[in-house]
C-alpha cells in the first residue's frame, strides 16, 4: 500500500502456504502469477522497462529465486516452473530466507519448507543463494534487515557479501533499534 500511495503499480501476488506445499511448489505459483502479470501488464499503467520484484522473508526468498529462474531454463526444469517472461529491473528483499541447507537457525525450517527427503530431491543442490546465483544475471538489490533479526539478520548480510562478490549493485540497510527496542524479524 505504502509503494502504490507514492503512485506505484503494484501487483501483490499470493501462494501457497507451508506445509501443505514445499518452496518448489510455491514458485511454480510465483512464476504462475508473474506470468499473468507480464500477460496484463498492458492493461494497468504499468512502465513495463522498470519492474521491481519484492518479498519479505519467505517471499524475500520466493522473490530471489523467481528473478533467478526467469532466467534460467534449466532451474525452472529443476523446479518445474513455468517462463514468466518478466524482466526485473530491481529486486528489494527484506530479511530474505537465502540460505536453508548450510545452517543458521532458519535450518529448522528446512523440511518443512523444502519437503521431509528434501536431500533426495532434484532441488537439493539449489536451496541456497551461491547455488543458484550463477544461473542468471542478478538485478540492482536492496536489503533490508534488522539488528534484532536473530532468524534472518546474519543471512541477509551473507546475502550482500554473494552478490557484491558477484558485482551485483547492492545497498543493505540493517536497521538498529527503535525507542529502545531491537527491531524482530521484518520487523
Amino acid at each position: 500500500r505504502a509503494i502504490a500511495n507514492r503512485g506505484f503499480v503494484v501487483f501483490s501476488i499470493s501462494y501457497r502456504l507451508a506445509p501443505d506445499v514445499i518452496v518448489p511448489e510455491q514458485l511454480q505459483d510465483c512464476m504462475t502469477a508473474l506470468k499473468w502479470i507480464n500477460d496484463n501488464m498492458a492493461d494497468y499503467p504499468c512502465d513495463t522497462d522498470s519492474v521491481m520484484l519484492t518479498g519479505d522473508s519467505a517471499g524475500g526468498q520466493l522473490s530471489f529465486y523467481s528473478a533467478v529462474l526467469m532466467q534460467s531454463e534449466e532451474l525452472r526444469e529443476k523446479f518445474n516452473a513455468d517462463n514468466a517472461g518478466l524482466d526485473i529491473d530491481a529486486l528489494l528483499l527484506t530479511s530474505p530466507v537465502a540460505y536453508m541447507k548450510s545452517g543458521g537457525p532458519l535450518s529448522i525450517y528446512t523440511k518443512i519448507l523444502w519437503g521431509e527427503d528434501y536431500k533426495d530431491r532434484e532441488t537439493y543442490n539449489f536451496m541456497d543463494a551461491d547455488e543458484i546465483v550463477d544461473f542468471a544475471e542478478i538485478p540492482p538489490t536492496y536489503l533490508i534487515t534488522s539488528s534484532g533479526d536473530s532468524l534472518a539478520n546474519k543471512q541477509t548480510h551473507k546475502l550482500a557479501e554473494l552478490l557484491e562478490s558477484k558485482g551485483v549493485q547492492t545497498v543493505i540497510r540493517d536497521y538498529d533499534a527503535v525507542d529502545g527496542k531491537k527491531l524482530p524479524h521484518v520487523f
